[in-house]
């Protein structure tokens, strides 16, 4: 892979993930119906770049996993396959959903009883779309950030404590089940974002992209 595309993949995963974050950690959450006006403002204005940082995260991934394909063995490519498809399957259905039949639920909704009503619908419509899959995402997050932790240490491309903040986002997904407020506003999906962040970030300003480094 050319040092010029490398750093596009970099800047790519790092846009895209940098948008994530934003999702995860400030994205409105829709609990009373005086938060109806600006949560629908919010994603009306914001919609077109959620779709835009799904692409470049998207792009991004590929980009840094074909530099470190040839060396991160299976784990890695059962961790990029992981993770591929856990971001494939949370982020566009979070993303149709929120964007496409949010906004026509709760548009013109006034009353107590109409926001009830709204929020049940939308409820429902979670449970029997693909969240109803959810505990399946659960080992692809797992197992897939794993996979690619251990096939970065594997490939000597990046540093070694982009695995090791891989290895953090992977136990994501259990911390989120412990009953303490803290614990799951801080460990949602956005630490895992945060990680991809970190190689994007990496990947683009790495002065050396054809040269395998050891970091410590």
């Amino acid at each position: 892979m050319s040092s010029a595309i490398a750093k596009l993949s970099g800047i790519s995963l790092g846009i895209g993930s940098a948008i994530m974050v934003y999702k995860a950690y400030f994205f409105p959450d829709l609990l009373k119906l005086e938060q109806v006006d600006s949560f629908l403002a919010t994603v009306n204005n914001v919609s077109i770049l959620l779709l835009f940082g799904i692409i470049f995260l998207f792009l991004g991934f590929i980009g840094i996993y074909a530099r470190i394909a040839s060396k991160a063995g299976a784990w890695g490519l059962i961790g990029f396959t992981f993770l591929f498809t856990y971001i494939l399957l949370y982020e566009m259905t979070t993303y149709t959903l929120l964007s496409s039949v949010a906004p026509v639920v709760f548009d013109g909704v006034a009353s107590q009883g109409e926001f009830t009503k709204a929020d049940s619908f939308m409820t429902s419509v979670f449970d029997h779309s693909v969240f109803r899959f959810f505990i399946f995402f659960i080992p692809l997050a797992f197992f897939g950030a794993l996979g690619f932790a251990i096939g970065t240490l594997k490939s000597k491309v990046f540093p070694n404590w982009l695995a090791y903040l891989m290895l953090l986002a992977m136990i994501t997904p259990l911390l989120g089940f412990i009953p303490v407020q803290f614990l799951q506003a801080f460990f949602n999906s956005g630490i895992f974002y945060i990680s991809l962040l970190c190689y994007g970030v990496v990947a683009a300003f790495q002065k050396d992209a054809a040269k395998d480094r050891n970091f410590i």
